[in-house]
């Protein structure tokens, strides 16, 4: 045989050259199955099936965030409160904290001790307590640090919580019967077994701030029965954060204590937010604080002046006072004043108050246990957590974003 070079081989040279080529083939082959058997199953050197392949893992929907507004005035409570907030919460990676602290002594009245293992996710202000401005202005401080969490959740500095509380507060939500629910109450006493669940439905006229407060009356109530309120406290605040947006919290109501749950009650409602009581406790208050600090007892010289300019402008702003406050008029006011869902005076007729003729009778309407159940909703119902009330305005958020941080005058 010759070659195309011309150089010559015998028959057997040319079989044992074709029969390595057919191996080399076949070798190749063999390694690009295994090759390829080792790069798509990883099944720990043996034979692959369709059972032992990897499968990746679906990623699990983020967990629904929630922020958690508390304002401190010198308050050794605090640190048990901030560690109760994150220790009791079944999620605490989703809670977000804003704190305000006012403060004479970092030592003592400080709201988280060093080390606390959740303690990147506390934003935090802190106040020399001789420049401290009033409850009022610290709720709008605190306000100013939520970065878009899904809920917004206001406590006072010493209150303690259920276990799993960042649970049964978004279930409660899911429970609501509003799209636009908002809870509130003053909690019970810490100590109270807390069966009983206490609703904001009896009101009458202050007269020294010539201005309508309320009470509570305790209620049998099972988990899904809500009650309706006419009234907000400050205590215990529970919403889809959306609210921290549509009803913003006044920064110019320095010093004002009686006038700043009724003005923000009306504006909620006027906004279109509907006010209930919890159908459960989640947290628990320590009233009767006579023996800790408190910003009218320490400037006793100081808060009464700023106070009747703030109950002039909340007066004002609940349709009270016919004038508006100097330096102010009603477009000035309009960012924290009423809505347009729904009307003022129709507010007050909800509400069963008179505040021009100081008449209030709130209880006969509402301090009777007329419970309302969210609807049954056609259709396959969203998994747990996925609310009405929470996410519906995330984009709205991130464009309103400047106007929640926008500094105090």
């Amino acid at each position: 045989m010759l070659t195309p070079e011309g150089a010559s081989y015998s028959r057997s040279q040319c079989k044992v050259l074709g029969l390595f080529m057919l191996l080399l083939m076949l070798g190749l082959t063999v390694m690009s199955w295994f090759l390829l058997a080792f790069m798509s199953g990883g099944c720990d050197g043996n034979a692959c099936t369709h059972e032992d392949q990897i499968v990746p893992d679906v990623p699990e929907s983020p967990l629904l965030s929630i922020f958690v507004s508390v304002a401190s005035y010198r308050d050794p409570e605090c640190k048990d409160t901030m560690q109760d907030i994150f220790s009791k919460a079944k999620h605490p990676e989703r809670v977000f904290v804003g704190s305000v602290q006012q403060l004479a002594t970092d030592i003592e009245e400080a709201c988280w001790r060093p080390g606390l293992k959740w303690g990147q996710q506390i934003r935090s202000i802190t106040v020399p307590f001789s420049e401290a401005r009033g409850p009022t202005n610290a709720r709008h401080l605190a306000a100013t640090l939520y970065r878009n969490e899904d809920y917004f959740f206001q406590i006072d500095s010493h209150t303690t919580f259920r276990q799993d509380w960042d649970e049964h507060a978004i279930a409660m939500l899911d429970r609501c019967p509003s799209a636009k629910c908002f809870l509130s109450h003053y909690p019970p006493a810490t100590g109270d077994p807390g069966l009983q669940v206490p609703v904001l439905c009896m009101s009458h006229f202050d007269e020294g701030a010539q201005m309508p407060s309320f009470e509570a009356r305790n209620f049998d109530l099972q988990v899904g029965e809500f009650m309706e309120s006419p009234f907000v406290g400050a205590g215990f605040q529970l919403s889809s954060a959306d609210v921290l947006l549509e009803v913003p919290f006044d920064p110019k109501l320095d010093m004002l204590f009686v006038g700043e749950e009724i003005l923000y009650s009306a504006r909620l409602w006027t906004k279109g937010w509907d006010m209930y009581a919890p159908d459960m406790n989640l947290v628990w208050h320590h009233y009767n604080r006579s023996e800790h600090p408190n910003v009218f007892r320490d400037r006793t010289e100081e808060w009464w002046h700023p106070q009747q300019g703030a109950n002039a402008r909340a007066r004002f702003l609940l349709g009270m006072n016919e004038t508006a406050p100097p330096g102010e008029t009603p477009s000035s006011l309009a960012f924290y004043g009423m809505g347009t869902a729904r009307n003022l005076t129709d507010y007050w007729r909800y509400a069963q108050i008179d505040p021009w003729e100081r008449v209030a009778d709130s209880q006969q309407k509402f301090c009777h246990k007329h419970v309302r159940r969210r609807a049954a909703l056609p259709g396959p119902q969203p998994a747990a957590g996925a609310t009405d009330a929470a996410g519906q305005n995330a984009t709205a958020r991130k464009l309103l974003q400047p106007l929640l941080h926008r500094p105090s005058p």
